[in-house]
C-alpha cells in the first residue's frame, strides 16, 4: 500500500491521549499520553500485546469508552476536536465519517436480517442514500470484495454465511457510508490464516480505490507490516515505537518490539522463537520508569528512573528508550 503523501494535513490527529478508569484518587490510568496521525489513504498498524492500550485507544477516538472512565488530550477528526462535538455532530461521525469493524462479526450482526437489510438499514434511515441507491451501492461493494453473486448474498442470512465472509460483510458495511477513516479492531483474529490473508488484501484494495485512512489493531506484526504504511507498537498503555512498518519489523528501535519480533514463528528464522520474560505492564503499574525495565535484557539503572519520552532516532522512526543508540544494532540482531 502507498502512503499518500500529499496530505498535508492528519485525516486524525491524536496528542497526548489519555484515559483513566475511576475518578478521584482511585483514578487508575489505562492510556499514558498517546500520539498517532493518520492521513486518507494510508493503513496505521496498532501492535503490541494484549492489555497494552490498542483496543482502548480506537473506544477512545470515538467517545464510547466504558462507563466509569474518562479521557483527556486531543483527539481531532480532520482539526475538529471529538471531545467538543454534540451529541447530533457525533452521532453523524459514528454513522457515517468513521467506519468501525471488530473482531468478531457475529457479535455485531443482528442473525434476523438479510445481509441485504443489514447493509442498508443506517443508511437509508440516515438520508444518506435512498433504497434503491443503498441496494444498488451494497451490491456494488459486495462484488468488490470477492462476493460473485451479491443479488443472491443480499438475501441470505448471517447463519449462512463462513467467518470470513461475514467479516467481508464488515468491511462493506463500514464503507456503505462512504467513510474517511476505518478503525478496525483485531478483525482477523477469529480467522485462520488463509483468509487472514485474503480479507486483508481486500482491506489493501478498499483502502487504496476509496482513499480511506485506515487504523489496524493486531497482535500480528507481520500481518501488520504486510498490510500497513506505517506502525505504533503499544506498551503498558502509549506508544513506545512508531515508524515506517518496514523499518519498524527490519530495524526495530526497541527492545520491547526486537523481544516481539524475536517471539514469532517463522519459516526464514535462523533459531526457534524466543518468548518475552515475564508479565506485559499495566499503565497502572509503571511510575517514573522505562515500562519495560523489567522484562528488558538492556536495562540499566537509568531505565528505572526515567520514564522515557519518544524521540526520533533514525529517519522517522521514534522510540522511547533511553539506550537506543548505544544498542541499535544488538536489537537489530536478536530477530536475524
Amino acid at each position: 500500500m502507498t502512503t499518500n503523501s500529499g496530505a498535508a494535513v492528519s485525516l486524525l490527529s491524536i496528542r497526548d491521549l489519555q484515559v483513566w478508569s475511576g475518578a478521584g484518587s482511585e483514578a487508575t490510568p489505562v492510556l499514558r499520553g498517546v500520539d498517532l496521525d493518520v492521513r486518507a489513504g494510508e493503513a496505521i498498524g496498532v501492535v503490541g500485546e494484549s492489555g497494552s492500550g490498542k483496543s482502548m485507544t480506537l473506544r477512545a477516538i470515538m467517545r464510547q469508552l466504558p462507563a466509569g472512565f474518562s479521557a483527556s488530550g486531543s483527539v481531532a477528526f480532520r482539526g475538529e476536536e471529538v471531545s467538543q462535538m454534540r451529541s447530533r455532530r457525533l452521532a453523524r461521525l459514528r454513522s457515517g465519517e468513521i467506519g468501525m469493524i471488530y473482531q468478531d462479526p457475529r457479535a455485531h450482526i443482528n442473525p434476523l436480517w438479510t445481509v441485504g437489510n443489514f447493509l442498508t438499514e443506517a443508511v437509508v434511515a440516515s438520508g444518506r442514500f435512498r433504497k434503491r441507491q443503498a441496494n444498488a451501492r451494497a451490491q456494488e461493494l459486495l462484488e468488490e470484495v470477492g462476493f460473485r453473486d451479491p443479488a443472491r448474498q443480499m438475501r441470505q442470512y448471517p447463519g449462512q454465511l463462513s467467518g470470513g465472509l461475514l467479516q467481508r460483510v464488515m468491511i462493506v458495511a463500514a464503507l456503505m457510508p462512504e467513510p474517511a477513516l476505518i478503525l478496525a479492531d483485531e478483525p482477523t483474529t477469529a480467522l485462520d490464516v488463509t483468509v487472514q490473508a485474503e480479507v486483508m488484501s481486500i482491506f489493501s484494495d478498499v483502502i487504496r480505490t476509496h482513499d480511506v485512512g485506515l487504523v489496524f489493531v493486531t497482535h500480528d506484526l507481520d500481518l501488520a507490516a504486510a498490510t500497513t504504511d506505517r506502525m505504533a507498537v503499544m506498551y503498558a498503555g502509549r506508544v513506545i515505537e512508531a515508524g515506517s512498518s518496514e523499518a519498524v519489523t527490519s530495524r526495530p528501535a526497541h527492545p520491547y518490539t526486537s523481544a516481539l519480533l524475536a517471539s514469532r514463528p517463522s519459516l526464514h528464522r535462523r533459531h526457534v522463537p524466543a518468548g518475552i520474560p515475564g508479565h506485559p505492564a499495566l499503565a497502572a503499574g509503571v511510575a517514573d520508569a522505562c515500562s519495560f525495565a523489567d522484562r528488558c535484557p538492556f536495562v540499566q539503572s537509568q531505565c528505572r528512573n526515567t520514564d522515557p519520552a519518544l524521540r526520533l532516532v533514525q529517519g522517522d522512526s521514534t522510540s522511547a528508550c533511553l539506550r537506543v543508540p548505544e544498542i541499535r544494532e544488538q536489537l537489530e540482531r536478536i530477530d536475524a
